[in-house]
């Protein structure tokens, strides 16, 4: 394959993305153009895109006299003006103030956290940027009681202040509990009708094939394979689990209950 034709591939290929970025453009207000915000991710990689392929076409200009390249109908070109625009990418800011109150942003630049401050503020405010890798760890109140990770609101593609945290009013993370324990049965390969009693107004049937158990509940359908643990909750719900799993959720406790024979 010669150059013209290496060259034509690749603007080819930067058109069917360019197509699928404006498609994915969400636009804030009605003046806000596709390309045209530098604050807009999607308006940044459409700007980057646009800047790839007209550096394709000046290449292309070198190698192809123009009466070839004006006959060419083999590209589609968006009629949008395409402005470079330097590429940026958001982070998540961390902010703790003098009197103990926290933030979260995601911003292009710290500038943008300062404005929402006083200039005497700014002078005490500790900034920290937190890497991708820890937004697992970093939980935010969400409505009553409701706790959400970092990365779910990242993921929402919000921007400016994303959360806040007042020692005055938020003590600690709350966690749940069950109020009653749950049963479960341990499926051994042989203990098939066992299983299946237990299963109780859910469905239960052994497979032909595979040793497996087919259980049809309330919640939805799944299948048990031997060594593995089917718990029953106080509504009776059914849920299945492999034994790291079953002991990474369950400690086991006895209760006073006859034994069949």
């Amino acid at each position: 394959m010669n150059e013209q034709r290496i060259i034509k591939k690749e603007k080819q290929r930067m058109f069917t993305i360019l197509d699928n970025l404006y498609d994915d453009h969400k636009p804030l207000d009605y003046k806000h153009l596709a390309g045209s915000n530098s604050e807009c991710e999607i308006c940044q990689w459409i700007a980057k895109c646009s800047d790839v392929i007209n550096k394709l076409e000046k290449e292309i200009d070198k190698l192809e006299p123009e009466k070839i390249k004006s006959a060419s109908l083999a590209y589609y070109e968006p009629t949008q003006n395409r402005v470079p625009i330097k590429v940026n990418k958001f982070k998540v800011f961390h902010v703790h103030t003098e009197e103990g109150d926290e933030y979260y942003y995601r911003v292009l630049t710290k500038k943008q956290v300062l404005q929402d401050f006083d200039k005497e503020e700014c002078g005490h405010l500790e900034l920290t940027v937190i890497d991708e890798s820890d937004w697992d760890s970093v939980f935010l109140e969400s409505g009553e009681y409701g706790f959400v990770m970092l990365r779910t609101i990242v993921r929402k593609d919000k921007t400016g202040r994303i959360g806040e945290k007042s020692y005055s009013n938020i003590t600690s993370m709350k966690e749940c509990t069950r109020k009653k324990s749950d049963d479960f049965i341990f499926y051994d390969g042989e203990n098939h009708d066992e299983v299946i009693a237990f299963c109780g107004s859910s469905y239960g049937k052994q497979t032909k094939k595979g040793n497996k158990i087919n259980v049809i509940s309330n919640r939805g359908s799944f299948s048990m394979k031997p060594e593995t643990y089917l718990t029953k909750n106080v509504v009776g719900q059914l849920d299945s689990y492999n034994k790291d799993e079953f002991e990474a959720l369950y400690d086991i406790t006895n209760k006073k209950v006859w034994t069949s024979i």
